[in-house]
């Protein structure tokens, strides 16, 4: 049964508030337009990355999600500010955000007793509907000051269990836990259902523009190979991994490495894709919708090609600019939906858990020795 109807008809709840059923019928949205997606690994791990902003700002730390992204695909993050305390708190921020993305992505062995302990708090709470169990349980679950990763953790594999979402989307109503919300019952679950709803609605227009993109390089791609080119496919594999290797890129279309590479750096020539990690070795490619990452990752040093000792010259620079005003572009009309065979993605999935389990692990050691 659809869980709008199951809330509306259940007889515990006659008249249900308007934030509920605008939650509903939201998640009956992003249900419809997920399943089967060829894009759900990708818009898994952008949502992943947004949950654990929300969740780190509400809960007291600022983070900025490439940043995590950086530090997910083991890259060197660019430490921004003025002062080493700054610049440490950059990191120290990531290094939380990673935690807060462990919950939900992968938790350990003693989180994933706290998340089961979680379920079985919204199993028994039993308020009459999927989005009234969470709610009421999250309620009594943090007024008790346990961890409230372990409950929003939990919530997402709720969602799931009852067909509400595909699995590992997290959708946690963040910020209704956030300082000063007011705790009465009548006010806080209304307020849970619409932060729900308003993280449903972004996951919507994430996965709009991701859909888009990936549509856009397709459609360059198309109009300039062979048909025997294997560049489309590799589109597709980008737009659904979303960071690939040259070795993972060879793995996942079955050719040899050197051929891999070819078509990666002639897709990168042409601006299809971009290359993110700034690197010599170990070259990550993305779609351009990727670039803040690039952004938020430092290059190795490098000296100035034909520089010789000294300080360099002061460059020159104009005080005023032209300034050029470019018209937007037209509206462009929407695609037919594309079905894709993604059989042969697990390589590059596999390989970015790999990499973040790596991640996690070092960061884990290094500041176990720091405490002791």
């Amino acid at each position: 049964m659809n869980p709008l109807n199951r809330l509306i008809s259940h007889p515990t709840h006659p008249r249900p508030d308007a934030a509920a059923v605008t939650t509903a019928f939201t998640f009956g949205r992003v249900t419809q337009l997920l399943a089967g997606h060829p894009l759900l690994p990708a818009i898994r791990y952008r949502a992943r990355l947004e949950a654990a902003r929300r969740c780190s700002g509400v809960d007291g730390v600022l983070i900025d999600p490439w940043h995590l992204a950086a530090v997910l695909a083991g890259l060197r993050l660019r430490l921004n500010g003025d002062s080493a305390a700054e610049r440490g708190g950059t990191f120290d921020a990531a290094r939380l955000a990673l935690d807060v993305y462990g919950w939900l992505a992968e938790p350990d062995p003693d989180q994933e007793d706290e998340i089961r302990r979680a379920e079985a708090a919204i199993a028994a709470a039993r308020a009459g509907t999927p989005f009234h169990d969470v709610a009421f349980a999250t309620r009594t679950w943090v007024e008790a000051g346990k961890s409230r990763m372990a409950m929003r953790a939990a919530s997402v594999r709720h969602w799931h269990k009852h067909g509400l979402l595909p699995q590992g989307v997290p959708l946690v109503g963040a910020a209704s836990l956030a300082a000063g919300e007011s705790w009465e019952p009548e006010t806080w679950v209304p307020r849970y259902f619409r932060a729900l709803s308003n993280e449903a609605d972004d996951l919507l227009l994430l996965v709009s523009r991701l859909d888009h993109a990936w549509r856009q390089a397709r459609e360059v791609v198309r109009g300039g190979c062979r048909a025997t080119s294997r560049a489309p496919a590799l589109i597709d594999l980008l737009a659904a991994a979303p960071l690939l290797s040259s070795s993972a890129a060879a793995e996942a279309l079955g050719v040899a490495p050197k051929n891999a590479i070819m078509i990666l750096n002639d897709l990168a020539k042409r601006g299809v894709i971009i290359e993110v990690s700034r690197r010599a070795k170990r070259l990550l490619y993305a779609l351009p919708g990727m670039a803040p990452l690039r952004a938020a990752v430092v290059g190795p040093k490098r000296p100035d090609v034909g520089r010789g000792r000294g300080r360099p010259r002061l460059a020159r620079f104009d005080l005023e600019e032209p300034q050029v005003v470019v018209d937007p572009p037209p509206p462009q009309p929407a695609l037919p939906r594309i079905d894709i065979d993604y059989s042969s993605l697990d390589a590059a999935m596999m390989e970015m858990e790999a990499t973040t389990k790596r991640t996690r692990a070092a960061l884990d050691a290094m500041f176990g020795k720091a405490r002791e």
